[in-house]
C-alpha cells in the first residue's frame, strides 16, 4: 500500500529558517488568540488569555523581538518616535521606546 499524501504542508519559510518561521506563526497565533480574548468570557476567555501570553512568550524566545501589543495590529507613527514604520509592533530586545509623550 502506497503512503498516503501529506495533510498538510510546511512553509518554505519555516524550513528555511526555524526560528523565524516559529516567531511568525506564534505571532500570527497570537492575533488570533488576542481576537478569541476580546470575544469571549468566562473560561474560554481565561484559556485564551493564557494562549495568547504562551504564545508571545514563544515568539519572543523564538526571534529575541518584544512586540509593544502582542496579537494587535497597530497603525505606523510618524517616524523619530523609535517605533517600526513597517506596520510591525515588533521592537529587537533592549531597544529603548521613545513615544511622543516622552519626548521634550
Amino acid at each position: 500500500m502506497p503512503p498516503a499524501p501529506p495533510a498538510f504542508h510546511l512553509d518554505p519559510v519555516l524550513l528555511a529558517d526555524p526560528a523565524r518561521g516559529t516567531a511568525a506563526l506564534e505571532q500570527e497565533l497570537s492575533g488570533m488568540y488576542g481576537d478569541l480574548v476580546g470575544l469571549s468570557e468566562g473560561s474560554t476567555r481565561a484559556w485564551a488569555i493564557a494562549q495568547l501570553n504562551t504564545a508571545v512568550q514563544r515568539s519572543h524566545a523564538a526571534d529575541g523581538l518584544a512586540e509593544a501589543f502582542p496579537g494587535l495590529t497597530i497603525d505606523p507613527v510618524p517616524d523619530g518616535t523609535g517605533l517600526p514604520q513597517d506596520g510591525s509592533t515588533a521592537l529587537p530586545r533592549n531597544q529603548p521606546t521613545t513615544l511622543p509623550e516622552d519626548t521634550p
